[in-house]
């Protein structure tokens, strides 16, 4: 119902059931012993921003290529876009929570990415934004004592991000959160809401 997990999970390939059906970390793996067969170091920032170069260029010719086929004109003028008061208010408080505690990184990247997102846009919603939101909340729960011991500021800018996200929580359907129970019951939902044995 939601998509290929590694578009919702928490980025902890070594504690997720479905690292072995998992394309994104099967690539990554080949990566990796491509690097070291070739005598280089998979973690060195050289080698890495060389690896992000090369997957942004193709993700740049996937994007031109589904432009070609959907008879989209990359060069055409866009349309200005604003940003919400949404945005904005989620931008600051984000900044303010990852600059005292970097663990919630990963918390704060998924709240930006669901932002602004509306039901109506049915794919979107169904595949990505709620999948995402379920992951918000867990993260949310395992940060919650690590930012409970915190100053006055990083627990306002929580209470700010709740706020943006409230409508959006409000909005998933019941079966949702039936399909998320089953796919852990299961072991077929990514980390974080299962874990490796190993």
């Amino acid at each position: 119902m939601f998509g290929e997990p590694f578009n919702w999970c928490d980025r902890r390939c070594e504690r997720c059931p479905l690292t072995s059906t998992c394309t994104l970390h099967k690539r990554e793996l080949q990566r990796n012993w491509v690097h070291t067969a070739r005598g280089e170091d998979p973690n060195d920032w050289d080698v890495i921003s060389a690896d992000m170069n090369e997957d942004l260029a193709r993700t740049e010719r996937m994007l031109a290529e589904v432009a070609r086929e959907e008879g989209i004109d990359l060069a055409a003028p866009r349309e200005p876009t604003v940003a919400s008061l949404d945005e904005a208010r989620l931008r600051k408080a984000t900044l303010t929570i990852v600059g005292a505690h970097p663990s919630a990184l990963c918390f704060t990247q998924k709240c930006h990415r669901v932002v602004g997102a509306q039901p109506a846009d049915r794919d979107l919603w169904t595949f990505d934004v709620v999948p995402n939101l379920f992951v918000i909340e867990r993260l949310r729960d395992e940060l919650a004592p690590e930012l409970e011991s915190t100053t006055e500021e990083v627990r306002a800018a929580m209470a700010a991000v709740e706020r943006v996200l409230a409508p959006l929580f409000a909005a998933i359907e019941p079966d949702a959160r039936r399909a998320l129970e089953e796919l852990v019951a299961a072991r077929a939902a990514p980390s974080p809401f299962c874990r490796s044995e190993v």
